[in-house]
């Protein structure tokens, strides 16, 4: 009977053990991803308000807020509304290559690689209509080719002054030249990016004067793993 209930108990032990372990495993394989996973941004803002017959800018920030992670291939489109036509558009930022559709009125940046906590920027330079609606919207979106297939959105409210318009319309006090109408303070065009010259209408224009304004930014991430 010793020799027999002995070999029960081993048998019991073996048999908690792999409950156990069949417990433990489903825990310890959903505690780690399937693959490191960036944190995908855009942001989309402008400079002042736009006038008819005239220029404006705007400046879309693609970031990867992640400090370990990099994000895989992704493209970004921006599609102007009404009244908006692209004049000319510069880049900072070793990671991707901009282009502009026949139209004039869609700009598509295929980015090959963004890495950790690294930002790629577009400046673009648009024309105003004579009869442009007194306030715009653009929204700009980007998403990740692979990997996690993260997406996101950046929407942008101008105002446009001139003819029937007030320039009231959009940010509230037609003031986004000095900042005061916007939502944040920090420089809108890079650093590097010299406009003296190109537009002389812009000539006394600084850096330091263009700054965040009427900015909505919706990011999404939606994670799968990778088949």
């Amino acid at each position: 009977m010793a020799l027999l209930t002995h070999t029960l108990r081993r048998r019991a032990s073996a048999a908690a053990t792999v409950l156990a372990l069949g417990a433990a495993l489903p825990l310890a394989i959903g505690a780690t991803p399937a693959y490191a996973q960036g944190n995908l941004g855009i942001t989309k803002t402008h400079a002042g308000d736009f006038p008819r017959g005239g220029q404006g800018f705007y400046r879309i920030v693609i970031s990867n807020n992640d400090q370990a992670a990099a994000i895989g291939a992704t493209v970004m489109t921006d599609v102007l509304p009404q009244g908006l036509t692209i004049e000319d558009f510069y880049t900072r930022g070793p990671f991707g290559s901009c282009g502009v559709h026949a139209t004039d009125t869609v700009l598509t940046c295929n980015i090959d690689s963004l890495p950790p906590d690294a930002d790629f920027i577009v400046a673009i330079i648009v024309n105003v209509a004579d009869d442009a609606p007194c306030t715009v919207t653009n929204t700009a979106t980007i998403v990740e080719q692979a990997g996690g297939g993260l997406s996101a959105r950046s929407s942008d409210q101008a105002s446009i002054t001139g003819g029937t318009c007030n320039g009231n319309g959009g940010t509230g006090n037609g003031n986004g030249g000095n900042g005061n109408g916007g939502t944040g303070n920090g420089s809108f065009l890079p650093t590097n990016l010299n406009l003296s010259g190109t537009l002389p209408t812009y000539n006394s224009t600084t850096n330091n004067t263009f700054h965040s304004q009427g900015t909505t930014n919706t990011t999404t991430q939606d994670s799968h793993p990778n088949p």
